[in-house]
Order: structure tokens, then sequence, then C-alpha cells
């Protein structure tokens, strides 16, 4: 069984490596529940072929209120472009797209001047939630941090891939966080797309920085601490993050609902002729 994956995996990749004719699509679902503000619903599109990525995210609010205040319901996205040595942002619905050269961005020391729609934290300002400094910030305040992990044997289908579950617990003084995540070892695809990503990205100088998982969460707690893992791409995870009174402040699903290869189409990393360009989207 082990040698059979190894062989669907090198002929996978030797497929996708030689020919120009496809693409890997992956699908991905992520739901956020935060404490006063209700549900946000994003569907992630990510394409990626030799020459471009594109990752397009559909935003969905359930309360009225933040719904107006984030601009309403939206779909946006960012294309990397290597033939045209190009970053572009867009909006569909407003129909305005944004571009900047792979150039400029070099001579930014690697930092794009344009906001990322793609991007989107609980509290409106980027995706590094619970960032390692506020971490080691927290775990200097609350010596009672314990952290326990747990990692089942037992394979579990996910949309089509077989995973192993990890539970961590991580609590203190102020509350807890449950981290779960399904992992699978068929990484063939994901590899391909996050190594395009990372090719076309390093053309403007700049570094591809992977979402974190719960061992990045414990190595910032606790750089010399020894941590048993799995080796995968994570195609579920789960996040609840409870005060000092057990209530939920925040939780997180995301999941991946599919990754498959399709014919390319040079449509789908193509801004439409009656998109109006603008400086900076909103």
């Amino acid at each position: 069984m082990i040698k059979t994956r190894i062989y669907l995996f090198l002929f996978s990749s030797l497929l996708l490596a030689q020919s120009n004719s496809e693409m890997v699509k992956i699908n991905i679902s992520t739901t956020m529940d935060i404490a006063f503000a209700g549900k946000i619903f994003l569907n992630t599109t990510q394409l990626a072929s030799s020459n471009f990525y594109n990752e397009e995210v559909v935003s969905k609010y359930e309360k009225f209120y933040v719904r107006m205040f984030a601009g309403g319901n939206k779909t946006v996205g960012k294309i990397l472009d290597k033939q045209n040595q190009a970053l572009i942002m867009y909006d569909k619905d407003e129909k305005k797209y944004s571009q900047e050269m792979f150039k400029s961005i070099k001579e930014n020391n690697g930092v794009p001047s344009l906001k990322d729609v793609t991007k989107m934290e609980p509290g409106g300002s980027g995706d590094r939630s619970g960032s390692s400094d506020s971490t080691r910030s927290n775990n200097q305040n609350n010596v009672n941090r314990e952290i326990t992990r747990i990692i089942s044997n037992d394979l579990i289908d996910i949309n089509g891939f077989n995973c192993r579950k990890i539970s961590t617990k991580i609590s203190d003084n102020n509350g807890s966080v449950q981290i779960d995540e399904w992992i699978t070892s068929d990484t063939s695809l994901f590899e391909f797309v996050e190594n395009k990503l990372i090719g076309l990205i390093a053309l403007y100088g700049g570094i591809h920085e992977k979402p974190r998982g719960s061992f990045d969460w414990i190595k910032a707690i606790d750089p010399n601490k020894k941590i048993d893992s799995i080796k995968g791409e994570i195609i579920k995870s789960s996040i609840v993050w409870k005060n000092d009174e057990g209530k939920n402040s925040f939780s997180m699903t995301r999941e991946v609902l599919s990754a498959v290869t399709t014919d390319y189409t040079s449509e789908q990393f193509e801004i439409l002729k009656k998109f109006k360009k603008v400086p900076n989207l909103d």
C-alpha cells in the first residue's frame, strides 16, 4: 500500500511538472463564529498552473450590521502572473482591479503596496490571530499554562482523503483553546500549488507564510518542548476559544472540500475588460 502511494505521488508530480495544459484546483470552506459578531462564511478557490496562481474568496456575513461594516457580501481575489510579472487584486462585485508589477514590489523589499483583499482575520487586520509575539507575552503572564495532545492512529475519510486526527488543548488562567486537526499524507496536489505560489512570490522577493497549525502554536509557547506530530496536509481543522468562564468567545472551522487536477484555461487568470483599473481596492 505504501509503495503504491509513492508511485502515485511520483507519477502525478511528473505529469504536473511536464504539462502546461493542466492546473490544480483546491476548494476550501471556512466558517468563523465571533462573539457578538455572528458567523462569517468564506469559500476559497485556489488555482495554480505553471505560470499563474489565482485565489478567489467569496465572503458572506450572518448579521446585517457586520455585513454593512464589511461593505457587504463580496467576491474578491488575487492573481500572480509570471508571464507579465504582475500582482493583481480584484473585486468582482465592484468590477474593479489594482495591479502592481513584481519589479516595483522587489524595490519595496518584497512587500506589496496593494492591500491583500483575500486575507481576513477576526477583528479585520490580517490573518495572524494568536501571533507568536502575543503568545510569548501571554506565556510570561500565565505560568499555569497546560498543554495536552492526543494523536489518533485511526484513519478517517474526509472528502476522499484518509486522515488521522490530532487533538490539542492549551489552557491557562484566561481560558483555553481546543484545536482539532485531520491530516492526510496524500499531499501531491497541495505541494504543487504551494510550490507554484512560493516560486511566484519569490520572483518579487517576498516570503510565503503558510497558515499556522497546532505545532506552530505550541512551539511559539515553548520552543524547547518536544512535540509528537504527523507530516502531511491539514484537510480539516477546528479551533474553539473559551474564556475564563468557559464560554465560547471565538471558533473557526476550515475544511478542504476538494483538490483536483483540471484542464488549464487562460480565462481563469485574466481580468475582464469591463473591470476598471484603480490605484488600490478598499
